[in-house]
């Protein structure tokens, strides 16, 4: 299940705020700016030991080619300690067609 951090911006960008390591760089008003270069944004977030997790990955699909790249600024964003399976499980949920194991 996809937790409600990544559908809602308004709720995105105040748990970015409230989180030990604040960036503009999570925000969506960054993702925004990006998007004229035709970047997209993709919000991926998971219940945590501490607290949910999160994070903005960017991507783009430059034409013609088949690939894409995309990045996550700065690191995963949380309001509590990080487990290094919180983090598995919320880069699990950013790759296509991923799952979360929670």
């Amino acid at each position: 299940m996809r937790h409600e951090l990544e559908q809602d911006p308004a709720l995105w960008d105040a748990f970015v705020a409230a989180s030990a390591n604040p960036s503009y760089l999570q925000v969506t008003a960054w993702a925004a700016i990006k998007a004229p270069n035709g970047w997209v944004s993709l919000r991926v977030a998971v219940g945590g030991a501490h607290g949910p997790i999160g994070g903005q990955v960017l991507v783009q699909r430059p034409r013609p080619s088949p690939w894409g790249m995309g990045y996550m600024p700065r690191r995963p964003v949380s309001t509590g300690s990080l487990t290094p399976s919180d983090v598995r499980d919320m880069y699990r949920l950013a790759l296509p067609g991923g799952t979360s194991a929670r």
